[in-house]
């Protein structure tokens, strides 16, 4: 939809970058990635020339079905491509980045950065992990619900949905790192009810990230 109507060679920008061009003549950025865990990009511009490139996108994609979406869309597919929301799924005041496993997007090596020595300290002393759970249940639990193994309370939901993509209920949840192995069953209670859980993989959907990285 946007190819044919931008100078820059969308195809060939990387995961994560953006880069300054026009798009239906008006100046630009695009960025490749979005919020939907499929392969994305995010158009920034200012705010006079948004109402022009909205409709102009729409009308550009009106043969390919392409719609706009509400945000509740928007967080389902998110949720089960394993996307963090801040500070949702980021339970203390000072979560560190191997908390929410982003090890990836922290590089101790350079020489020095604010925050550097904060996170050397923190780093293999995590209260808990951002994990994946399956939940055997017909429909999103609440975030805040408590998780519980052997009657023990150890963590909380954060993110939650029903994909009826995957016909699960799946949940994002911080929970200390000791129940956190793939298979483990645990038990979330919410408004006098138990439901079990069992921590799989992120995320839920993908789990290889081909539809962000095609191997090709």
């Amino acid at each position: 939809t946007l190819a044919p109507h931008t100078a820059m060679k969308l195809a060939e920008l990387p995961y994560f970058r953006h880069e300054k061009t026009t798009i239906f003549g008006k100046p630009v950025s695009i960025a490749r990635g979005g919020y939907s865990a499929e392969r994305g990009y995010e158009v920034f511009c200012s705010a006079k020339d948004a109402p022009f490139i909205w409709d102009a996108i729409l009308e550009a994609g009106k043969d390919k079905g392409i719609a706009p979406v509400s945000w509740s869309c928007l967080d389902i597919i998110r949720v089960e491509g394993g996307l963090l929301f801040f500070p949702f799924d980021m339970t203390h005041g000072d979560t560190t980045p191997w908390e929410v496993r982003a090890d990836w997007t922290v590089d101790l090596s350079k020489p020095d950065f604010i925050g550097k020595q904060a996170l050397i300290a923190k780093k293999g002393k995590e209260r808990s992990f951002i994990a994946g759970l399956d939940v055997w249940h017909h429909e999103a639990l609440p975030p805040l619900a408590k998780v519980y193994a052997n009657g023990k309370e150890v963590g909380e939901l954060t993110s939650t949905t029903y994909s009826r993509h995957l016909m699960r209920s799946l949940a994002m949840a911080q929970i200390a790192p000791e129940y956190t192995k793939l298979g483990t069953e645990l038990t979330v209670r919410d408004n006098g009810k138990e439901y079990t859980a069992t921590v799989v993989r992120m995320p839920f959907y993908d789990p290889m990230r081909l539809r962000t990285h095609p191997v090709a």
